[in-house]
């Protein structure tokens, strides 16, 4: 039953792309017309000071003195992931950066999820993303997103992010081609309105390692299409979406699962640069890789289930003891009162 709900015949249509393609300053009108939705009064809080075309904050500089802010989003099922890249961070990347050395360590941040529409409480829509990058942006002028299960390749390749220079970002693909079509509900290009048929060469943004600058292209070909949809329910989580539990070997077409916020990404850069087709214009080499294995690096850790389970089976080994040991000796004493008599 699941599989009859796939329709792909729109892929097959002919003539469907005709607005695909263009300038930037084409693909910009067209994004224009994506859906405010309830995401218009926390455009102008989280944009560059007001929700226009015109960028009016302090542009990011074409050399910087030090490496963007590094940014992650931690819940509680990430605890033993993070602390690898925490002992990164301290034992190698800090030493080779003076300036950051003579910092604190980290700043911990309380995401509060009341600031924003219900959906995005939600964490496995992951529509939180967007919200924190641009939040670092606009503080800091620059954010080096990473996912806390991934960890940098060596601390000298992050000095080729000092330099953008006419760079506003630095994006990867997955290291295997994941197509847009086959992990994008379909919900969600019509509420973009966009034709999937355009999209059927188009891989997936990887949203593990993310870079960008405080600029003005940033903002319009980037950050403000993708907020617009995270900010939405209907954009970043249509009814019935799912992260897993699809047809994975109907890939390239629709294989039932959804990516969310990297759907949404991923559809909005190759809308603006068709950044797979040309993906050699952008090709620099990666930064980061996924942890091949979780570190215990905290002094203090929580207890395992291992631990648990004994804990807690101690007081019932004893309790259990004292009952079969009672149990033994009101047993003894009935067999010695039957002897007496």
């Amino acid at each position: 039953m699941l599989y009859r709900t796939f329709d792909d015949e729109s892929l097959d249509s002919i003539g469907c792309c005709s607005n695909f393609g263009g300038s930037i300053q084409d693909s910009l009108n067209f994004m224009e017309t994506y859906a405010k939705g309830e995401a218009g009064p926390y455009l102008m809080r989280l944009g560059p000071e007001t929700y226009t075309s015109e960028f009016k904050g302090t542009q990011s500089p074409a050399e910087l003195t030090n490496i963007p802010t590094i940014v992650t989003a931690v819940s509680t099922a990430d605890f033993y992931p993070v602390q690898s890249l925490i002992r990164q961070w301290k034992e190698s990347i800090k030493p080779v950066f003076k300036e950051i050395k003579a910092h604190c360590d980290c700043e911990i941040r309380e995401f509060r999820t009341s600031a924003y529409p219900k959906h995005v409480a939600d964490i496995t829509t992951f529509a939180y993303r967007p919200i924190i990058i641009q939040t670092i942006i606009e503080e800091t002028g620059s954010v080096l997103w990473m996912n806390p299960n991934m960890l940098f390749t060596q601390a000298s390749d992050l000095k080729q992010l000092m330099y953008r220079g006419s760079r506003d970002f630095f994006l990867w693909q997955p290291a295997e081609f994941i197509g847009t079509i086959a992990f994008t509900d379909m919900k969600m290009f019509e509420y973009l309105k966009e034709a999937r048929c355009c999209f059927t060469e188009s891989g997936m943004i990887d949203v593990s390692t993310i870079v960008l600058y405080r600029t003005n292209t940033t903002w319009s070909t980037i950050m403000k299409p993708w907020l617009k949809c995270a900010l939405n329910s209907a954009c970043i989580s249509p009814p019935k979406s799912r992260y897993s539990g699809c047809f994975e070997m109907r890939s390239p077409k629709t294989t039932g699962c959804h990516r969310y916020d990297q759907s949404a990404l991923s559809i909005i850069i190759d809308r603006v640069y068709q950044f797979s087709l040309k993906s050699e214009k952008y090709l620099v080499p990666r930064i980061s890789r996924q942890q091949e294995e979780y570190l215990e690096y905290f002094p203090e850790q929580p207890w395992t289930y291992t631990e648990m389970f004994f804990v807690s089976a101690v007081p019932l080994t004893c309790v259990g003891g004292l009952v079969f040991m009672f149990w033994r000796r009101k047993q003894s004493a009935k067999k010695s009162t039957y002897r007496k008599r």
